[in-house]
């Protein structure tokens, strides 16, 4: 048995009721944390271009400098993800933990190729 017209027609127009629904209920919130996003990555870019000057009018190595500006862009970058998952309903405490115990075991890992940077560093300071 074939469906009728007036069928199809009950049918697109329930989802188009909750298609607009679900719009006008996680529209703003979805908005809003894409320019929070945007914004963040703005702001990080600025963050990162004042560190650069920083360092470069302390007169640092620019091996160092650019060290420190990779960890600052990624440790920034990391931490504006999570406010945009949080912001989107995204439940964040366990990524944060994740993120945590990696962060250990990577530095738990370089530890010996980090103190010999840092004394090199200091060597050059």
């Amino acid at each position: 048995m074939q469906p009728s017209l007036t069928d199809s027609t009950e049918t697109l127009n329930k989802i188009y009721d909750v298609s607009i629904e679900l719009l006008l209920t996680y529209g703003p919130k979805v908005l809003l944390a894409f320019i929070v996003l945007f914004a963040g990555f703005w702001v990080i870019k600025g963050i990162l271009r004042v560190l650069d000057v920083a360092l470069s009018t302390a007169k640092v190595e620019p091996t160092l400098r650019s060290f420190l500006g990779s960890i600052s862009n990624a440790f920034l970058r990391i931490i504006l993800l999570i406010i945009f998952a949080s912001m989107i309903g995204v439940e964040t405490a366990s990524l944060i933990a994740m993120l945590g115990a990696a962060g250990l075991a990577i530095g738990l890992a370089l530890q010996g190729s980090l103190s010999n940077f840092v004394r090199r560093a200091d060597f050059v300071v």
